[in-house]
Formats: C-alpha cells, structure tokens, sequence
C-alpha cells in the first residue's frame, strides 16, 4: 500500500476541516458574523485537478493577477472562477510576452537590492526561480548568465522575501530559524523565505480554502516537510512547514523569529487585528515585516486600521512612512474616492 501523499490529506480531511472552520468562524480569528469578506474561502471545494493546476487557473484570493497571466483587467475578471487560463494556445509569442514582463519585475528586484550592503545578491536568482510547479506560465530569462525559468508572478512576488531578509539582517545578527507567514496566498512568499534563510522549523496560517493549497504548493517545492496542523488532535513538529487553521494558532508555542504578511491584515475587522496581535503577535513574534494599507480601503467593507490596533505600542518601526498616502479611483458617478496605498513596516518587538 502506497504512503499517503499530500494530495490525498488534503483531499480526505479538506471536508472536516471545512466543518471545523463554519463552526468556529464566529471567533474573532474571522468574526464571520460582523463581515463576509472571503466567505469563498469556506464554501470552495478541492479536487486533485485544482490542487495540481491552481496557479494556472482564475482562483479567488491566491493573489493572482491579471499582470500574471499577461492578461488585460478586464478578460481576466470576466473569465469564470477557477477556469483554467491557457493563454499560451491563443496569444502568438506567448513566452516572449512572458519574458517581457518578468524582466521588468527582475531589473527592479535588482535596483531595490541596492539598498542592502549584507544581502546575498546570488539569493536574488533563487527568489525568482519558478521551476513550473502547479501550472505557472514561465520562460527562460537570461540572468547573471545563466538562463532561469521565471514566472512574471515569481518575479513581481521576489522583493517581498528580499525585503524580509534585508531588514531582519539590519537589525539582528541571529540566524532566522523559524519564520511565520499570516494569509499566504498559496505560500509562494513562503517558499521564497525558506529558499534563503536557514529556517528550521515554518508555519503558514491562513483561511480554509489557502490551507489546502499551500499545502500542496510547499510539498511540492520541499518534499517531505508539510505537517498539517488542521485538528485538536495534530501537533506542531519541529522542523517541518506546519500549515496550521487560525483557529488552532494556539498550538504554536514557541516565539517566531519573523513573521509576514501582505496585504492580508488589511481586510481584516478591527476585533481580528486586535486578536492576532494581542494574541498571538506582541507574546511570540520578534520581528514582523508586512506590506498592508493602514487605514480601510472603504468605510462600509468593514475594515480595521492597523493604526488603531492597541498593542502596535508594542512595536518600533523601522520601515515604510507612517502614513496615509492616498490615491483616487472614480466611484460609478464619476466622483473620485480615495484609496489609502500599500506602506511597508518594519516591526520590531520591543518585549524581546
């Protein structure tokens, strides 16, 4: 009888666990009864044939665009959810297309790496290194001479682990052992993390439908090492990529040398940003980098501000402006309304 693969534990406890997070998903980990922000995320269902093509498929909240597909807005919007996009049989050149925007992406990774004097610039190549895992569309870049495959998602997702590493460097000299990644997506920035740090043991948290994925992705890209932490009765290991339900974050004991987030924090209520971080970030996590708007995006989405979460007091922040640099977007009337943009933060623990 075969092992198990990962494919197969996701597949056969993906419905429990399912159950498990509807139950619970009153909890201030969601709060699901004051917003239904990602309620997709607890109704979506997973076959083998999604879990092994997903990154190249429309897919709701995997962090997926239409730049990453060399697609125009408003093709990739209509295109039915989870449809599985083939642009590479009706776009002419289409691997040129694809190199094109990878290196728009690369020659800025290497333009922003300019700013950290320590950071291994040979890690540049294995951040952006896509090895066509789960259906990315890629090309053969010319790099540092060699000839690379990369994804334009690979690429425009590199300056994030950078940037991690670049400031974790800066303001400590302890290796980053374990590492942390809070709505993940699929858990590509993850991935790039563990690629180059000498982390021992991982965990990512994120919403039902991600679990799965990321799952997947990471045992794909690290054989071997995926524990799903999904039940009471699962344990955090030592050494593995633990993908743990937020609503058993509990079950990580031990403090975090780095913990991420991109553009996750931002849609959460106030009550589950206080949660995370009165919970689970002042007591465990040492450094945290992440990449959100501090302020909500509309007044009715029901959205928290980051500036107003309490135990931010906690934290020095050594990256990003602190504050509320807005763009304009025209509502259906024609009127403008403002949009606060993306800062970078930096956070340091100062309880450790």
């Amino acid at each position: 009888m075969r092992d198990e693969t990962i494919i197969d534990q996701v597949l056969r406890r993906h419905p429990r666990m399912l159950q498990d997070a509807n139950r619970r998903a009153t909890e201030p980990w969601f709060a699901a009864d004051k917003h239904s922000h990602e309620r997709f995320k607890f109704e979506a269902r997973l076959t083998a044939d999604i879990l092994t093509s997903f990154r190249g498929r429309r897919y709701g909240g995997i962090g997926l665009e239409p730049i990453d597909f060399a697609l125009k807005d408003v093709s990739f919007f209509t295109l039915k959810e989870t449809t599985l996009i083939k642009a590479s049989e009706s776009v002419a050149d289409y691997e040129s297309i694809i190199r094109k925007h990878a290196m728009y992406f690369i020659n800025e990774l290497i333009e922003k790496a300019a700013i950290f004097e320590d950071f291994d610039k040979r890690d540049l190549l294995k951040i952006i290194f896509d090895n066509h895992l789960l259906g990315a569309d890629i090309a053969l870049c010319n790099i540092a001479g060699e000839k690379l495959p990369v994804s334009i998602f690979s690429a425009r997702m590199a300056p994030r682990a950078m940037y991690a590493k670049g400031f974790y460097q800066q303001h400590t000299s302890a290796p980053m052992k374990s590492v942390l990644e809070l709505g993940g997506g699929f858990g590509r920035c993850l991935r790039d993390c563990l690629t180059i740090n000498p982390i021992e043991t991982a965990y990512y948290v994120d919403l039902p439908l991600n679990v799965g994925l990321a799952a997947t992705y990471l045992e794909a890209c690290f054989p071997n090492r995926v524990n799903l932490v999904w039940d009471e009765t699962d344990d955090v290991i030592a050494g593995k990529i633990n993908v743990v339900t937020p609503w058993l974050i509990d079950k990580i004991d031990e403090p975090i040398d780095l913990m991420i987030n991109f553009l996750s924090l931002h849609h959460m209520l106030q009550e589950t940003m206080d949660y995370y971080f009165g919970n689970f970030i002042c007591p465990k996590v040492k450094f945290l980098y992440h990449e959100n708007r501090l302020v909500p995006r509309h007044t009715y989405e029901g959205e928290g501000s980051l500036l107003n979460v309490p135990d931010r007091a906690q934290f020095s922040i050594h990256a990003g402006p602190e504050k509320v640099a807005n763009y304009a977007l025209p509502n259906a009337d024609g009127t403008p309304f403002l949009i606060a943009k993306v800062v970078a933060e930096f956070m340091v623990n100062e309880a450790f």
